[in-house]
C-alpha cells in the first residue's frame, strides 16, 4: 500500500513539473531561512547558559545616580572581589577577570600570538569550563601557573605532554616565565569569556599599585553565591558594603544634589545574572539587544507563514 502511494505521488510530480518545482523550492527556501534564523536566535538566547549553577553566577556592577543621569558600569577596582569574599560568607567564590589580550608566548624559540586572560584561582569554582588535565582547586594556585586551552596546547607543544613545561609570555624586556599546570577545553562561541591561555591577575604589571586602590575601575568581577542566597537579599546586604568602602562617593553625589533611584540608593553595587550579561549593553557594552533576537524569530515565523499560504494558494489553484 505504501509503495503505491509513493508511485502515485511520483507520477503526479512528473505530470505537474512546474507546479511541483515551485512548491518544493518555495517550501525549501522558507524552511532553510527559518532554521538559519532560529539557530542564530537559539545561539544568542543560550549565551553563557552552559555553566552548571548558572543561576548562582552574577557579574557585579555599579549604579551611579548622578544629577545628569543614571549610569551603570561593570568596571571594578582591584580590591573589590577580595573584600566581597571576606565580608560576605554567602559568596562562595569571586573572580576578577581582566579581558584577554593578545600576547606573545615563547616556547623553545618559537613565538605564538595568543589571547591571554588574567584572573583569580576562584575562576575554576565560579565557571564550569571543562578541565581536561589538572586539578580545579590547585591549577592556578601559584603565581607562575598557566592554563592553556586545548587548541593552544596543540599549537605550541604538538604531541608533547604540556604539563610541567615552561613558557615565557611578554616582550623581551618584560618576559615572565610560567609553568603549564592544566589544559582547559575551548570556550564555546556562545561564551562571554574567551581565552587561549589563563594566568593569575597578580601578574599584571601595574597590580602592585592598584591592588589597594578603589578608584581605578579596570576589570570585571563575577561571583558565585551559596544555593540558598537570592539576588535581592544579597543586593540589599551590599548597601552596607558601599557605605563602608565608598563614603566619599555618596557624599559627593549628595552635595551635587543627586536624587536616590527607585531603591533609595545614590550609589550602589548590584548584581547581573550571568545569562543576562551578554544582552546588557549598559554594563558590558557588547552583544546584541535581546529585542533584536525576538525580531529575527518573528521574521522566521513570518517567512514560514508566507510559504504555507503560498502552498495553499497553489494547491487550490491546481485543484480548480
Amino acid at each position: 500500500m505504501l509503495k503505491n502511494y509513493f508511485k502515485i505521488a511520483l507520477r503526479n510530480l512528473i505530470k505537474s513539473k512546474e507546479y511541483a518545482a515551485i512548491n518544493v523550492v518555495g517550501i525549501s527556501v522558507a524552511v532553510c531561512i527559518c532554521l538559519f534564523l532560529f539557530l542564530i536566535s537559539y545561539l544568542q538566547l543560550t549565551f553563557d547558559a552552559f555553566h552548571s549553577d548558572d543561576e548562582r553566577i552574577f557579574q557585579t556592577y555599579f549604579v551611579n545616580s548622578d544629577p545628569e543621569g543614571t549610569y551603570k558600569s561593570g568596571g571594578m577596582p582591584m580590591p573589590l572581589a577580595p573584600a566581597l569574599k571576606a565580608d560576605y560568607p554567602e559568596i562562595e567564590a569571586a573572580a576578577r577577570i581582566v579581558s584577554g589580550r593578545k600576547s606573545l608566548i615563547e616556547y623553545r624559540g618559537k613565538y605564538f600570538d595568543k589571547l591571554v586572560m588574567l584572573t583569580d584561582p576562584d575562576f575554576m569554582q565560579v565557571f564550569s569550563f571543562p578541565l581536561v588535565t589538572g586539578n580545579r582547586k590547585t591549577v592556578l594556585q601559584e603565581l607562575s601557573s598557566i592554563v592553556l586551552s586545548e587548541n593552544t596546547a596543540k599549537a605550541i607543544f604538538g604531541t608533547e605532554n604540556p604539563i610541567g613545561k615552561s613558557l615565557k609570555i611578554g616582550s623581551e624586556s618584560q618576559q615572565k616565565q610560567y609553568i603549564v599546570t592544566g589544559i582547559l577545553s575551548e570556550a564555546p562561541y556562545n561564551s562571554t569569556i574567551q581565552y587561549d591561555a589563563i594566568i593569575r591577575v597578580e601578574n599584571l604589571s601595574n597590580y602592585p599599585s592598584e591592588k589597594e586602590s578603589w578608584l581605578n575601575n579596570s576589570h570585571s568581577v563575577f561571583i558565585k553565591t551559596a544555593p540558598e542566597v537570592t539576588q535581592a537579599t544579597l543586593e540589599n546586604r551590599l548597601k552596607s558594603f558601599i557605605k563602608k568602602y565608598y563614603p566619599g562617593q555618596i557624599e559627593t553625589l549628595t552635595k551635587k544634589g543627586a536624587k536616590p533611584d527607585e531603591r533609595g540608593d545614590l550609589f550602589a553595587l548590584r548584581l547581573q545574572s550571568l545569562v543576562k550579561v551578554h544582552f546588557d549593553r549598559d554594563i558590558s557594552g557588547r552583544g546584541a539587544p535581546i529585542a533584536l533576537i525576538y525580531v529575527l524569530m518573528g521574521i522566521g515565523f513570518f517567512i514560514l507563514l508566507i510559504a504555507c499560504i503560498n502552498f495553499i494558494n497553489l494547491a487550490t489553484a491546481q485543484s480548480i
